[in-house]
Parts: structure tokens; sequence; C-alpha cells
């Protein structure tokens, strides 16, 4: 029985109905499926690979996510305690000298964003960030990288994950 004085959720049923398909995606939007803000997402510790074809806006939506987190925005939940750092794969002086590189090699690729004057500052809070495990790293334009690049990007990943489990 439904009451006429209360206001009636809408009740799409495409979720139940249409499994997520991965290779079409926008498929799905238009029955208006459940989505999840990247933020949402990531909260709890997830870790997320964000794919799609090329002009899709993946690069834009890592920027969005970053600048809110820089910002401390509320709707980012757990993300705005940490430090977000967005590279371009491309960017990445690898393969790295050893395990400790991590932070060297996240410094350099920044270093054509920064002002000399804020890279020493920089640099020491990416240390520290790396130590306490509060690194948030977005690492965009994978999907341009030959294999064999891809390859050294995912090794540099695995030894920041050794280095500092806790970062994202």
């Amino acid at each position: 029985v439904s009451d006429p004085d209360r206001e009636q959720a809408y009740r799409n049923t495409a979720h139940q109905l249409l499994p997520y398909l991965p290779d079409f995606p926008e498929l799905l939007s238009v029955y208006h499926y459940p989505t999840l803000k990247l933020s949402e997402a990531m909260q709890a510790g997830a870790n997320l690979i964000l794919m799609g074809d090329p002009g899709t806006g993946k690069t834009v939506a890592l920027a969005d996510l970053a600048s809110q987190v820089a910002r401390r925005a509320d709707s980012t939940g757990s993300l705005k305690e940490l430090l977000p750092v967005l590279v371009h794969a491309a960017d990445l002086n690898l393969p790295l000298k050893d395990s400790g590189a991590v932070v060297s090699c996240l410094v350099d690729a920044l270093l054509r964003h920064l002002s000399p004057l804020t890279l020493p500052q920089i640099s020491g809070l990416l240390r520290e960030a790396v130590q306490t495990g509060k690194l948030l790293l977005f690492v965009d334009g994978l999907d341009e990288l030959p294999p064999r690049w891809t390859d050294l990007v995912c090794e540099f990943i695995r030894s920041l994950v050794q280095l500092s489990p806790n970062s994202r």
C-alpha cells in the first residue's frame, strides 16, 4: 500500500537486470545505473585503476579529485588527510636506481611544474608523506606509454607500496 502523503523512492531496476559491462560503461548511463564518485570508491583504503577510451575524461577526473583533496573538501571524506600528487607516467624517470629512490623519482617528475623556490619544501612534504603513509598518488597517462614503459611504471608503484604500504 502506498501512502500518498509520503514521497515514493524512485526504483530503477536497470541495476538488477543489466550486469556491469566494462567494455560499454556508457550503455548503463542511459538507464541511470547507480554510480559512485571516485572519492567514494576510494574510501576504506581502496586503490583504483581508472580505465576508459581516449577522450572520456580520465585525466580530468584525476585532476578534479586531486584538487578537491588538496583543498580538503568535505566531499573527499578520509582522503582529505592525504597529500595528493598528480604525475604523468612519462614524467617519471625510470627505471629506479634502487627502491629508496621513489621519492626522488616523484620530485624529479614534478620539477618542470614547480617553482625552484618551493622545490625544497615539496621534497620534504613528499618524504614525510611517504614515511607516514599519507601519500595519495595519481599516475596519469599510463595508456599512452609503450608496454615496456608500462611495466617500469608498475614496478615503480610496487616499490612505492613496499616502501609505504599505507600510501595510496
